[in-house]
């Protein structure tokens, strides 16, 4: 049929109405053959395939259903991680922080991950790992450059060779943890004296040199106290618990050390007359202070308690700990609660001659009026 017949014949007719007679055909068909199972339906071409056009057809209208349907093409979008910016990526997958079992798997990322987690992880935490080496040591420390806070808790390995290690990292130091490891004086002094003499000023804010075992409680004493109030003037946070050679000479050198605002000074060798001097000089920033197990309560018989009226100097002390103290009674515990005006929590856990402090009602009450928070008490029932 051609095109002069076909425009003849939808002549005076509405174009909707105007369908090819192979068109209808095909629907019939379709329609007839729904009714047998043999052959498949076919589906009916709607009206709005029928454009308004002047021959009233599309020149691909006898093309098969599935050519001649419009089709829509989206444009693919990339997703995944290949559109995050290298700081979101390193808040997700790592948040400035890996622990050991996370330093393993970081060799099984992507470049670009691993890019960006060695140049955003700040906090790096490889406590209790005992085999630690020095080139393992020298590695992390030429690898993580933006490192701010170091873990070597709990290995007992870790000495003098692995600390001067630590070296090229220290730039932005700001904490580091050496708990329960085997640096002694000399070992701290000259890596101070090395940081000092590379970067200038050294920029620690916590440095935590506990004890836990005999072996290790006296390699810490007043010489390493002296040298980190001489290189570290911004420390804030000092730890010395079990360190038995620091006395009241090292004391002496923490007082310089104005910004402390927390300090353990648990097991040590100090004596009242130079904890007397310290709470004078630091009390106006102290907020957490551990005197836990210290000989400051043994008190001659020319003084009394009335030397604790210094601690109406601590006005921001929230945290105080006397724990395995045998002069503590219930009466220095009333009158220090007095003087700390800012006190929230007090423990005296085995405290007193019998391991425990018994207090009255009134002493209680006056504990819960101030809500202060105190562990290692009794109260005595009338």
């Amino acid at each position: 049929m051609d095109s002069a017949s076909r425009s003849f014949r939808c002549n005076g007719s509405p174009i909707s109405e105007c369908r090819p007679s192979k068109v209808r055909k095909t629907s019939r068909n379709s329609s007839s053959s729904s009714s047998s199972s043999s052959e498949k339906p076919r589906a009916v071409v709607p009206s709005t395939y029928f454009p308004s056009t002047k021959l009233g057809f599309w020149a691909n209208e006898f093309l098969p259903m599935a050519l001649h349907e419009p089709k829509v093409t989206k444009k693919s979008c990339p997703v995944g991680i290949t559109m995050l910016s290298d700081d979101i990526l390193g808040k997700c997958f790592f948040n400035g922080y890996l622990d050991t079992f996370e330093t393993l798997k970081l060799t099984s990322l992507n470049k670009r991950t691993r890019r960006v987690g060695l140049t955003q992880i700040q906090h790096l935490d490889l406590r209790k790992c005992k085999n630690l080496t020095v080139d393992q040591v020298t590695i992390t420390a030429l690898v993580y450059q933006n490192l701010r806070s170091l873990d070597f808790a709990y290995n007992p390995k870790f000495g003098r060779d692995h600390l001067s290690a630590l070296v090229e990292t220290s730039k932005n130091l700001r904490h580091l943890v050496l708990k329960g490891t085997a640096v002694d004086d000399h070992a701290l002094i000259e890596y101070l004296k090395e940081v000092h003499s590379r970067f200038g000023e050294c920029k620690l804010l916590s440095l935590d040199l506990c004890a836990v075992s005999k072996d290790t409680c006296l390699k810490i004493g007043d010489k390493a106290v002296e040298a980190i109030s001489q290189y570290c003037p911004k420390l804030k946070c000092l730890k010395l618990g079990w360190c038995k050679n620091v006395t009241d000479n090292g004391i002496g050198s923490i007082s310089k050390l104005k910004r402390l605002t927390e300090l353990d000074l648990s097991l040590t060798s100090i004596t009242i007359k130079s904890c007397y001097n310290l709470l004078e000089i630091l009390g106006p920033n102290l907020e957490v202070l551990d005197l836990s197990a210290t000989s400051i309560f043994q008190l001659d018989e020319s003084r009394d308690s009335a030397e604790w009226i210094t601690f109406s100097k601590v006005q921001n002390l929230s945290t105080l700990k006397l724990q395995f103290c045998e002069q503590l009674s219930a009466a220095l515990i009333e009158h220090i609660v007095q003087n700390a005006a800012s006190l929230k929590s007090f423990d005296v856990k085995h405290s007193g001659a019998e391991g425990t402090i018994r207090l009255t009602e009134e002493q209680a009450y006056k504990l819960c009026a101030r809500n202060i928070r105190v562990t290692g008490v009794t109260m005595i029932k009338r």
